[in-house]
Order: structure tokens, then sequence, then C-alpha cells
């Protein structure tokens, strides 16, 4: 048991941000004003110090937020924790405050109940001596699981690092946590912040979660789909929980939700999010490739960003599984495979909405011959083209495929270019409420039988896109402006004629000029 105390040190910038000023207010307090808190050896200033000081002299008006606290006090459990161990610990102490409020809600309003004997509700358990504080927690954990399926897995694996932690630390931790919680900041705000550091501070992290705005561009392109959303490749839940509670989807409690993930501390991470939010969804450890079909769902909405540039994503037997219904997916390139995984999975009458690279819009071979397929087949609805840097730590630009069940009268593929939309941040790309707007206008409007915003998005028919090696990147059917070569003719004539005239009349000017200027000609 580690004996952290449970003091808590900022620095200048820490500071600057609980006042709401800049570092230069902070330095200048500390050289007018003697009573200023004095740094410890390494910088750092006592947080109750500092707090009391900006108290005492108007600078705040109220006591730091239990959530800067809390915060505050993962920082220092960074000299005997890793950032996993310390993101695993946070998310179940997280999970565990949501366990033991649920106990409290017998209206059923939580659609998932829970069970809690008294003595392992944390108002109870903190009342224990706090020398064994971390075993105590650690065996609660492990009997709330036993109660409760829904929570198997998704306390003990994080609460198992608390016995590491001194007692005092891990109390102050867990009661700033649970004071954060409050109407302004709900529980999994907070949760989300974790999962948002952890990506942070691991840039491979990305490849399980989906960029905000592409995310709310997918769901959006889903409309009022409803029945059962699936996402084959689900990672930490986001794209599949925001499918749940997006405002633009109202009847999602009547809708199933079913998620796929090979990872399975990262499958606890959307777990722990969906419980935390309240939301249902059966998320399964499992790798879709090697699921046999009749077990994968039926769904009305597929929504799925897979892994970027898988390779060698099988072996023989899956490569040559008939499911490959329009061609078999080169080993070394996953994304037609993903591809065609959501197809199988999309309902008569339903759509799927797949994130790639855009290689494969325009990779030959047999990637070629599975796109020309597709396209006989009438299964792509659109194409569109996003920017580069959507997603943090890569520069690489992404395309989303907007796809539905095969219909072979289907002769239109609408093409969306939004490759110039959003702005260039430091390190990273970003779509607006009016851009994401824009692209879904685009695509209902075709859906409706209008191309609208030919600025962006332009229909164009199959077979053209067929001869084309079946290229589905949206800038090669961009369309040309028609060019009158005769009026550009007649126009260059008139201007060969105006051009010697206009140069007589300036000489003349200048000259004009010159004399009233100088009182004389030029020489």
């Amino acid at each position: 048991m580690s004996d952290i105390s449970t003091r808590i040190t900022v620095d200048i910038q820490k500071i600057a941000e609980i006042a709401g000023v800049g570092r230069s207010a902070v330095g200048n307090w500390r050289k007018r004003h003697a009573d200023f808190p004095v740094p410890d050896s390494s910088g750092g200033y006592d947080l109750r110090e500092v707090e009391r000081w900006l108290i005492e002299n108007g600078k705040i008006d109220k006591r730091v937020p239990a959530e800067f606290v809390a915060w505050s006090l993962a920082d220092t459990l960074r000299g005997v924790l890793s950032s996993v161990e310390i993101t695993r610990l946070l998310v179940a102490v997280l999970v565990y405050l949501e366990a033991c409020d649920s106990t409290t809600h017998p209206d059923g309003s939580r659609r998932v109940e829970v069970n809690i004997a008294t003595p392992d509700l944390w108002e109870q358990l903190r009342r224990a001596p706090v020398d064994g504080l971390g075993a105590d927690l650690h065996t609660a954990a492990a009997r709330i699981e036993g109660a409760n399926p829904p929570l198997v897995g998704l306390l003990v694996p994080g609460l198992t690092f608390a016995v590491k932690v001194d007692g005092k630390l891990l109390a102050r931790l867990i009661d700033s946590l649970e004071a954060a919680t409050d109407e302004i900041t709900q529980r999994f705000a907070l949760l989300e912040d974790v999962v948002s550091a952890a990506g942070d501070l691991d840039r491979f992290r990305g490849e399980f979660s989906t960029p905000s705005d592409v995310t709310e561009l997918m769901v959006r392109l889903g409309g009022q789909i409803g029945g059962t959303v699936c996402d084959l490749a689900c990672g930490e839940g986001g794209l599949l929980l925001s499918a749940a509670v997006h405002p633009d989807r109202r009847d999602w409690q009547r809708e199933r939700f079913v998620g796929f993930e090979i990872n399975e501390d990262i499958l606890r991470i959307a777990r722990s999010l969906f419980f935390v939010y309240g939301a249902e969804a059966e998320l399964y450890l499992a790798d879709v490739f090697y699921t046999p079909s009749v077990d994968l769902p039926t769904a009305d909405l597929v929504l799925l960003d897979p892994p970027l540039g898988q390779k060698d994503w099988g072996d023989a037997e899956i490569y040559l599984d008939d499911r490959w219904t329009f061609g078999v997916p080169p080993r070394n390139f996953a994304d037609l495979a993903w591809v065609q995984l959501a197809l199988q999975c999309t309902a008569e009458g339903g759509r799927a909405i797949v994130v790639t690279t855009a290689a494969p819009t325009f990779r030959g071979g047999s990637e070629a011959r599975i796109r020309r397929a597709m396209l006989e087949a009438g299964v792509i609805e659109s194409i569109v083209q996003l920017p580069g840097r959507l997603r943090a730590n890569t520069s690489i630009p992404l395309v989303l495929w907007v796809l539905r069940p095969p219909r072979p009268d289907s002769s239109q593929v609408l093409f969306v270019d939004a490759s110039a939309l959003g702005k260039t941040g430091r390190s990273q790309h970003t779509f607006d409420e009016r851009d994401i707007d824009r692209v879904v206008r685009a695509i209902q409007t075709f859906e409706d039988g209008v191309t609208e915003d030919e600025e962006i998005a332009w229909a164009v028919d199959a077979r053209d896109v067929i001869v084309n090696d079946a290229n589905l990147m949206p800038a090669r059917y961009r369309p040309v402006a028609d060019v009158d070569v005769d009026e550009l003719r007649r126009r260059a004539d008139e201007l060969r004629t105006l051009i010697p005239a206009a140069s007589v009349e300036a000489a003349k000017a200048i000259d004009r000029l010159v004399t009233q200027l100088g009182g004389g000609q030029r020489p």
C-alpha cells in the first residue's frame, strides 16, 4: 500500500484556470501580495492554500469545483499506477458510483436494474477504516458483479488497482468524483472525459474511436431509420452510443443496439459508457470475420468505422468464404471486406454507412472488380469524400460509403466532395454544424430525386462510373463548366481591337498629366 499524501499541488497555469485569468495575472499576484502561497521545491502550490487565498482576496466566490479536485487527485496517482491503470480505475469507480446511485431509482427510470447490498454501497463503505479501503472496495466489487450480470467485468478489473492506492487518497478521489456529478456535469460526462484523456495519452487509441464530427455526420445520415442498429467494430462504443442517444432518434428506447469488438479492454469501456448513460446494448467480444454469418444481426442501420489499413485480416478459410458476394477482398486490404460485411448485415429497406480511407475507392485489381459488381447491383447510393486530418494523428483523407441492399434498377450514384469543407486547426481538421447539415441535405434531396448544391454534389450514371474502372473518387466526376468557344473567340477579337486604341489614349493622358505637373512636354 502506498503512503501517498492527499495533498494536491497545482502549477501557475492551473491557478489561472481556477481563477479564470491569464498566467500573467497570477504572476502579478505573486509579486504584489506577500501572503500569496509559497511553492514547494518542485514549483507546485498547495491547492487548499491557493483556494483559501483566492477566496479571501475576492478572486473566486466559491470553492474549487470537485471535478477539478478529482482530476488533480488522479494526476497524483501517476507515481503509483501507469496511465492505463489509472484509466481503468477511474472508469470502474464511475461505473461503481452509477451502480450505487441506480439503486435509488425504484420507479424503473433506468433500463438496467442493479441490486447492491447495503454494506457494499459507497455511502456505507467509505465509513470503514481507510487502511483497508482498497481491498474492501475490490471485495465489494466482486459481490456486486456476482449479483448483477450486466456489471460482470466492469468493476473488478479496474478496482483491482485500488489496493495499490493510499486509503485516504482513494476515499478523497471517489468523494470528489461523486461530488462532481450534478445537473451541469453528469456522470457520463466525467466518464467521457476519462476516455478522451486516455485517447490523448495513447495515439494508437484513435483506431477505437470515431471523431465526433464524423460520428455526428454518420448518425445524421442514418436519419430516422429505426429497429436494429449495428456496429461491427464498435471500439469504445461512441458511434453506436451516439445513435442510441441522439436527439433525432427519439424512439431509441424501442430500438435494439448491437456491437462487436475484438479487444476486451476496449469493449469494457464501451459497456461502461452504455451503462452510465442508462442505455442498453448487446455488446459482444468477437472477431466478426470469424463469426458465422447466421450469428450476425440483420440490421436496419449499420454504422461502421473499422480499423484503417488492416492487413492479413483472415486466413485461407476466411478469404475463400462464400460471404464475399461481390468478390474476394485482397489479403493486404480489409476495407472492402468490411464494406461487404456491412451490406450483408443490412436489412431490406435499411442502410449501411461505412468509413474507409480513399484508397479502396480507386485501387485496381480485385478491388476494382468488387466496386464494379457493387455498382451493377445498385448497392452504392453515395460516396462522400471527407478532408484529411479529421482523425487525430493521421492526415489520411476519409471516405463515407452510403450503401443499401441490392437494387439492380438503380442507375445513379451521388458523389459528394466535402474535402474543402470545415476548417483546419493546429492538429486536426473539424466540421461544424453547417458543414454537416450541407452534406446531409445533399444526400437527402438526392433520395427525393433532386440533385441540390451542385457545388459539392452531383449524380452520375452508374454505367459511366463502371467504364472508368469503377473509380469512386468524387473529384473525378466533377462537372466541367460549359464553354462557348465561339463566344470566347469573339471576345478575344474585340480585345485585340480595343487594346491598341486604349494604349494610344493612355499615352495621350500621360502627356497631358506631365504637361500640367511640369509645365512642359515629355522629353
